[in-house]
């Protein structure tokens, strides 16, 4: 690399015209011959293009002044000492063996200003200190003093002095005096967007005068500048007499000097260039230039010759946006026997990936650009793995969510530059599902009784029933559930309750049979006839169940059961005596707190006994309900454990009150719905169910004065 330095002083420069240019004090100045990067007092790279600048201390920095005096630049440097004897400050330009380019303003009092600079853009952010040695500074001195006493040197004037269009660093376009025309950009459109890594730049000079004997392509990542080695590629081609095809260069690496040896490159015009881009550039924002160099009659060599000179084009951008993944497995509609799918897909690109999503949603449900977890979402961030092939994720613990599948699954690239990707291409799965169990017993038309009793005939508390069903392939476990007649049995499998309302639930169990112990409440609480069903859920080993068709089960019920009374006693007639369920205004005179006054002799004497007298038909003595047989809205077992355990009747007074009470036999005479319960069936009722009445104890043995029979006996008792 050549690095031409011309010093000039005050003294040399009286027979030019540039008062405006050029302050009283005695400027020291040099000239670069081809870009340099230093570093800004920001710590970021700047490139200082080829142009005649004052060097100026601004401790701790230098500063360089532009031949226009525009757009001064302040560059990062060092305090060092030197040895030289010197009358006025100076400055040198010293290239190391390293390729680091070192600019020092030397002062008279024996310190200088270092800054350091390199042509690849590469910069150490290490803490400066010297690095040069006091010989490599006395023979930078004694080379740059010319063998005469005063080097003639004449700026351009004013009119055509360099042009220089300040934009962001290292990217103005340029154009040096004696340079080439400034190349113009044909193609890649500005802002074009890449399918793939080749692309055909193209170009063309203004004018053919000086005509171009180099061209250098720069391909950049947005924001940074070329030359860096890290975010940029540099294409150098060179045109030769003596060679058929044209080299190409990376990075600014050049073959040997004096070599004839060709690097593999491609033919080139004079304006077109195609060429491969890095697949580390995929992912990224771009800019590209173009760089046109001949050489320069008016820059003197040291020790003669030519330099050459470069101009640069302004830039273009360009984008290569990041592939969407290619998913591999699971593939379309599959289905899954686990809770912990691995995923795979393919990818190649990933110098450009930061991370990838992988998403799984709802059908018709789009995929967030973020890690998340929804009702209807579950969003992954993988970080890259480059050793990983193919690219692949499982989940370290059980997605039970799957069980509300189906789901669509699809994986996103992502970067900082244009975010996430996803393939729009989703693949559907779906967890197993098992078939729905056949039922065999018991049969719809099979009537269940009561079979579990005490020695005195007497029901116990439980009765065992026997349920059978037909076995299911890739079936673990099944869940049974006996419920009223049209309600759902709740999400299997699991531990059920024994009982839930009127809701009866078995466990699980491996087997394709279970016997069910069954309360007497299903016997007492209903007259005979098909309220209740059952059913059984096969369950998979990923605990996908599938329902079996519900199924209706009958419960035989005791003429001795209270049952066969309830429906009775729950009625309007009966109830506005015990409880006042008439809102008739001529009641509700006598009512408070929703019912009427305990029935007590001085309340019936004084309230009641108006209406309720033998001449209306009812007998001297009546008298109202105790407040504690209020069975307005009580369950059947409610009821009947209020007769029993409130009733003050003997077994004789009770059935008299039930069969010959004047209210009692009048109310069931007009029930809604006479003749179903007429008069007789309600004796014959009331019979059957006091016929057993003596026979009831307590499991205890514990004997009571008086009890009534709340269950049933088998038929034919």
């Amino acid at each position: 690399m050549n690095i031409l330095l011309i010093l000039l002083f005050m003294g040399l420069l009286t027979s030019v015209s540039v008062a405006e240019q050029v302050p009283i004090q005695d400027p020291v100045v040099v000239q670069f011959t081809q870009p340099v990067f230093f570093v800004s007092p920001d710590g970021t790279p700047y490139l200082v293009m080829p142009d005649t600048y004052t060097v100026e201390p601004a401790h701790p920095w230098l500063r360089l002044i532009p031949a226009e005096r525009k757009d001064a630049i302040l560059v990062e440097a060092a305090t060092i000492n030197h040895e030289e004897s010197l009358q006025t400050q100076t400055a040198v330009i010293i290239e190391s063996e390293t390729g680091k380019i070192h600019l020092l303003l030397l002062f008279p009092d024996g310190k200088a200003l270092e800054a350091r600079g390199s042509s690849s853009g590469i910069q150490s952010r290490a803490t400066l200190r010297a690095t040069l040695s006091q010989r490599q500074i006395q023979q930078a001195l004694t080379a740059k003093r010319p063998s005469s006493p005063k080097l003639s040197f004449s700026p351009v004037p004013s009119t055509s002095k360099p042009t220089v269009t300040p934009q962001l660093p290292g990217n103005p376009q340029v154009q040096v005096q004696g340079s080439p025309p400034v190349p113009v950009l044909d193609q890649p459109a500005p802002n074009a967007s890449l399918a793939n890594p080749a692309l055909s730049f193209r170009w063309h000079p203004p004018s053919t005068n000086p005509a171009q004997t180099r061209y250098e392509l720069c391909v950049a990542e947005a924001g940074t500048v070329c030359g860096a080695a890290q975010t940029s590629i540099v294409f150098k081609t060179v045109e030769a007499a003596a060679q058929a095809g044209t080299a190409q260069y990376e990075l600014g690496i050049e073959p040997p000097a004096g070599s004839a040896q060709n690097t593999t490159g491609t033919p080139i015009t004079i304006n077109r260039y195609d060429v491969t881009l890095p697949i580390r550039f995929q992912g990224k924002r771009l800019h590209w230039l173009i760089r046109a160099c001949a050489p320069n009659p008016n820059k003197l060599v040291l020790g003669g010759g030519i330099a050459e000179s470069c101009s640069q084009s302004s830039q273009r951008t360009l984008q290569w946006p990041l592939p969407p993944p290619k998913l591999e497995e699971p593939g379309m509609n599959s289905v899954l026997e686990t809770l912990r799918p691995t995923f795979h897909w393919g990818y190649d690109a990933l110098q450009g990936v930061d991370y990838f999503l992988l998403c799984l949603s709802k059908p018709g449900i789009a995929c967030p650009k973020q890690a998340t977890t929804t009702d209807t979402t579950l969003v992954v961030q993988v970080p890259v793995n480059i050793s990983q092939s193919p690219r692949s994720y499982s989940p370290s613990s059980d997605w039970t969510f799957l069980r509300n599948g189906p789901f669509h699954w699809t994986v996103a690239a992502c970067n900082r530059t244009f975010g996430c990707l996803y393939q729009q291409a989703v693949r559907q799965i779906s967890l197993a599902k098992p078939a729905a169990p056949i039922l065999i017993s018991p049969a719809p038309t099979v009537a269940l009784g009561l079979t579990n009793y005490y020695s005195n005939g007497n029901p116990r508390s439980e009765h065992p029933v026997s349920f059978a069903w037909q076995s299911v392939p890739k079936a673990s476990l099944y869940s049974i559930c006996l419920a009223p007649m049209g309600q759902p049995c709740g999400p299997p499998p699991g531990p059920a309750p024994e009982s839930s309302g009127m809701m009866f639930r078995s466990g699980t169990t491996p087997g394709t049979n279970l016997t069910l112990q069954l309360p007497n409440d299903l016997w007492w609480d209903h007259e005979q006839g098909t309220r209740f069903q059952w059913t059984v859920s096969a369950c998979n080993s990923v605990g996908v169940c599938t329902a079996s068709s519900p199924r209706p089960v009958q419960f035989k019920v005791s003429i001795h059961s209270f049952a066969n009374l309830y429906p009775t006693f729950q009625s309007s007639q009966c109830t506005n005596c015990h409880g006042m369920a008439n809102h008739n205004a001529k009641y509700q005179q006598h009512v408070s707190a929703g019912r009427f006054p305990a029935g007590t002799n001085p309340t019936t004497g004084t309230i009641c006994a108006n209406c309720h007298t033998a001449e209306r038909g009812f007998a001297d003595g009546w008298r109202a309900p105790s407040a504690s047989l209020d069975f307005t809205g009580k369950t059947f077992g409610e009821t009947c454990s209020m007769i029993r355990h409130g009733a003050t009747y003997t077994q004789k007074g009770m059935k008299q009150h039930l069969l010959t009470d004047e209210l009692v036999t009048w109310a069931v005479r007009h029930l809604p719905g006479n003749p179903v319960v007429n008069l007789a069936l309600w004796v014959q009722r009331v019979t059957n169910w006091l016929s057993k009445a003596n026979d009831y104890e307590y499991p205890s043995g514990r004997p009571e004065p008086y009890t009534v029979r709340c269950g049933s006996l088998p038929i034919g008792e």
